[in-house]
């Protein structure tokens, strides 16, 4: 089943040239979805829309379980980390807690104890001392506590430290299991490798690839063109991105074995991973 579908989707903002444009984009059931962007790209705006957060200027975004349009779905059924922790910083963590236990719908206090023991944390400290991984330490035993059937977390690794950003990726799978959906923001090509089994890379506002990693591993590569010499037109493939390195080109292309298997010199085909599919994209030129 499709947990939501977002049609036609322009959002702009005020005093900025920046825009969201989003033609189509879903994600089914089950999934853990890797949105991969550079800063800026439009990651947090993305996922700001998708809860409700903010509005598109036009475009629909339907969650598909939601029979009203009212914002309490989101409330009931998502759990949100956002990339910047804001917390009651006159509250020590164990009051957070005990606050969040008391006002967060779906709250499993079982989840929670287990979760002090993944994430550690002194339940007396003021918030206001907390150093930037405690707070990411914090908000990750609320959103997981919260026992809902969505995840959405906001680069969540962000000033971790090796351990901890193992720890997180592992709840993020563990949850995957317990058949919740999870979107998760990043710009760390490992988390989504070792992560995601969908990826969605955004450049500029806009998605340009969107599919199964399996399935963007499989269909694309790279084929590497000496300066000034181009593939024909009418080749079986499609190039979707082209970039400059080393004084030749570097496309990336999408076709089958067989249109790999005809590509001769002074062309050289390459397997293509997720590191050269994200730098091709983004400090290439892309075609749509």
């Amino acid at each position: 089943m499709t947990v939501f579908t977002i049609d036609n989707l322009v959002k702009g903002y005020p005093k900025s040239s920046f825009k969201l444009r989003i033609k189509q984009l879903t994600l089914q059931e089950g999934s853990i979805m890797g949105l991969l962007g550079v800063n800026g790209a439009g990651k947090t705006s993305l996922l700001k829309l998708l809860l409700q957060i903010t509005f598109p200027d036009t475009g629909n975004i339907t969650w598909t379980k939601n029979s009203s349009q009212a914002s309490d779905f989101i409330v009931n059924n998502v759990s949100y980390m956002p990339e910047y922790k804001n917390l009651y910083h006159n509250l020590s963590t164990g009051s957070m807690l005990s606050l969040s236990a008391r006002t967060i719908p779906g709250w499993n206090s079982n989840k929670a104890e287990k979760l002090l023991s993944v994430f550690p944390l002194d339940l007396g400290k003021k918030i206001s001392t907390l150093s930037y991984g405690e707070k990411t330490r914090l908000y990750a035993v609320i959103t997981f506590s919260k026992d809902v059937p969505y995840i959405i977390l906001d680069e969540p690794s962000r000033g971790l430290d090796p351990v901890m950003q193992e720890r997180m990726l592992e709840q993020v799978k563990l949850a995957s299991q317990e058949d919740k959906t999870i979107v998760f923001s990043s710009h760390q090509l490992p988390e989504i490798e070792e992560t995601a089994d969908t990826a969605a890379v955004i450049k500029n506002g806009e998605i340009i690839l969107n599919d199964y990693l399996d399935e963007l591993k499989s269909s694309l590569f790279l084929l590497a063109a000496p300066e000034g010499i181009n593939p024909e037109d009418g080749s079986p493939f499609t190039i979707l991105a082209r970039r400059k390195q080393s004084g030749q080109n570097i496309l990336l292309c999408r076709g089958t074995n067989s249109a790999r298997a005809s590509i001769k010199e002074p062309f050289k085909v390459f397997n293509a991973n997720l590191k050269d599919i994200f730098l091709t994209i983004n400090e290439g030129e892309v075609y749509q």
